[in-house]
């Protein structure tokens, strides 16, 4: 697929982040971003379960602080669990539409095949942007992209889901209040 011609190589993945996305951030907001990058797990499933922390919150704020300069294609494993939510959750969106909603943040890779192994694969387009961040010295080369995206599914190949970022909505937020597909 074309998209993956987005993706930089291993070699080239450090400095395309920091072109592209943001400077390592590890020493400047060292608290948040070990957080994220040890305890993302945990995080997601405060936002999924609708019992955010005011650390959660503050890292929120911290990956709005940062836009990608460029479209990007980040690569996303799922377990079956989480995809079948954020189809559930995706049921409220754009009439006619087959769209994924995930309530927590987008851990991805920027590298096609370093996604975690899950037993969905997801090839995410995220425009030129979009918040997201950037985590250095992880094995995934990983990318966080802030929560609340909404995806819609693409006509996908025998690896990859393919989807495309539309927009972000907050958890907690009224149905009635989500723009619906025209």
């Amino acid at each position: 697929m074309k998209w993956d011609e987005l993706s930089p190589s291993v070699e080239t993945a450090a400095e395309f982040a920091k072109q592209h996305i943001n400077e390592d951030l590890s020493s400047e907001k060292n608290v948040l971003i070990f957080q994220l990058a040890h305890y993302g797990a945990e995080i997601n499933r405060h936002f999924r379960e609708d019992c955010i922390e005011d650390i959660d919150l503050e890292i929120a704020d911290l990956i709005s602080a940062h836009c990608a300069d460029c479209d990007l294609v980040l690569y996303r494993g799922v377990y079956n669990k989480h995809w079948e939510l954020m189809l559930k959750n995706g049921q409220n969106f754009f009439d006619g539409s087959t769209v994924l909603h995930e309530k927590a943040f987008l851990n991805c890779s920027l590298i096609k095949g370093f996604e975690e192994h899950r037993d969905k694969k997801l090839r995410i387009f995220i425009p030129k942007g979009t918040p997201v961040l950037a985590l250095y010295g992880t094995r995934y080369h990983e990318v966080v992209v802030q929560r609340g995206a909404v995806l819609q599914m693409l006509p996908s190949d025998d690896d990859y889901v393919n989807c495309k970022l539309l927009s972000f909505v907050p958890p907690n937020m009224p149905v009635a209040h989500i723009p619906k597909k025209r």
